[in-house]
């Protein structure tokens, strides 16, 4: 008899969790979904979906608190001693945009607690469960900032260069109990922070306009990305960052061309 799969997707509000939590109730799975504070669109989805309390069930946890991660985690093994899918979704942008030099320490080791040592405690806590089914799936998200220096928002960029790194390390240790452990690293997306950020249509422009594709990178592709490497179709992929960017990257040189 196979078993319903147990999935967990933290930062489960925004809008990368949001689609993912869509995503894994379609495909029949029962969502964990952690929020820090704001449970209006997992309320939304559950009763849109007419599964609130069943299938979705939102856990409210500061990921900047390891016994608040523990406690997500021990509802986990009372409830359902077992975990298919995590996927390491939760992360935060620092509070103000500016030099290193005129950082503040403690908003450094904000992002550090949330975005890379919050992955690593579910990382370790979830490898827990999974080794004893001798399976699972972990993605941590990251993102292209942690893959070239973000101007003047170098907070950011280290968590996310080490999310990269963080990846490598448990894929390699636990490949022998067939835990596959990948990172999925887009950049900008069409979001609702995107909406925020990019304003006025010359603002969208100049920013979509360095994008070969000229648009910023969908949250489906994100969702759809994820839902393969955690899927019974991926029997090979571990270790791997999966960059999602409208060829952003392989844009460079083509940018610095000057045109005639």
């Amino acid at each position: 008899m196979v078993k319903t799969k147990v999935v967990l997707i933290t930062g489960a509000s925004g809008d990368i969790g949001q689609g993912l939590c869509e995503k894994y109730i379609e495909l029949g799975a029962i969502v964990i979904a952690q929020y820090h504070s704001n449970i209006k669109p997992l309320q939304d989805i559950g009763l849109a979906k007419g599964i609130a309390g069943k299938s979705l069930l939102p856990f409210k946890a500061n990921f900047s608190n390891e016994n608040e991660i523990r406690s997500l985690f021990n509802f986990i093994q009372t409830e359902f001693n077992r975990l298919d899918v995590l996927v390491n979704n939760a992360g935060v942008l620092p509070e103000k945009v500016d030099y290193l030099h005129n950082s503040d320490y403690l908003d450094f080791k904000r992002i550090l607690d949330i975005n890379i040592i919050s992955q690593y405690i579910c990382a370790t806590l979830a490898f827990n469960l999974m080794k004893e089914q001798a399976s699972g799936h972990i993605v941590n998200v990251g993102s292209l900032a942690g893959m070239m220096p973000n101007y003047k928002n170098a907070f950011y960029s280290v968590s996310k260069a080490g999310v990269e790194m963080l990846t490598k390390c448990m894929a390699l240790e636990w490949a022998e109990y067939n835990i596959k452990v990948n990172c999925v690293s887009p950049a900008a997306l069409d979001s609702t922070m995107a909406k925020q950020l990019y304003d006025t249509e010359s603002k969208l422009n100049e920013r979509t306009g360095a994008i070969p594709l000229k648009k910023l990178v969908e949250v489906s592709s994100v969702v759809n990305t994820i839902s393969f490497l955690t899927s019974g179709e991926n029997k090979d992929i571990t270790g791997s960052n999966i960059i999602i960017d409208g060829g952003s990257v392989i844009s460079y040189f083509k940018n610095l061309q000057t045109k005639p």
